[in-house]
């Protein structure tokens, strides 16, 4: 949605891993671990970097892995979406696929991993609190925030 509203192309990062790789994320981290989806992350977001701008959807552990965001912040507008535990819990429920949300409490292993990764969400050029917007204006506040901070 910010992208159409941007009038860019959009890349979804792990979709794009998936496809390089021939298999699904949880396939991935089952046959490589965390570790090796990391490298294949990284990768495919120096491709995606080098390419045209765009709108790129990274997971929530891109930017906590070491030397990504040193990397990309001089080519690109990092955005944080922010929302609470709880709300992020309702929006990705039954989606699947997240091989670190995986089994448990929903909204604690959110809450973990935010803790974990909270101090480079910090570090984003941009915040955006979505909260419990609707997508649609939880994409035109991205948006605008993009155009205001990012040139767009």
């Amino acid at each position: 949605m910010v992208a159409a509203l941007l009038d860019a192309p959009f890349l979804d990062l792990d979709a794009r891993i998936a496809e390089t790789a021939g298999r699904s994320i949880p396939e991935i981290f089952a046959a490589e671990g965390e570790s090796g989806f990391r490298v294949r992350e990284q990768a495919a977001m120096r491709i995606a970097l080098a390419g045209a701008p765009s709108v790129i959807a990274a997971g929530g552990g891109w930017i906590a892995h070491a030397g990504n965001l040193l990397e990309a912040e001089s080519s690109a507008l990092i955005l944080y979406m922010s929302l609470d535990p709880a709300d992020a819990a309702l929006r990705i429920a039954g989606q699947g696929g997240r091989p670190l949300l995986e089994g448990g409490d929903l909204v604690a292993q959110l809450e973990k991993l935010l803790a974990e990764r909270g101090r480079w969400y910090g570090l984003a050029g941009v915040e955006v609190a979505v909260g419990k917007a609707p997508p649609d204006a939880a994409a035109e506040s991205i948006a605008l925030a993009a155009r205001q901070y990012g040139g767009w």
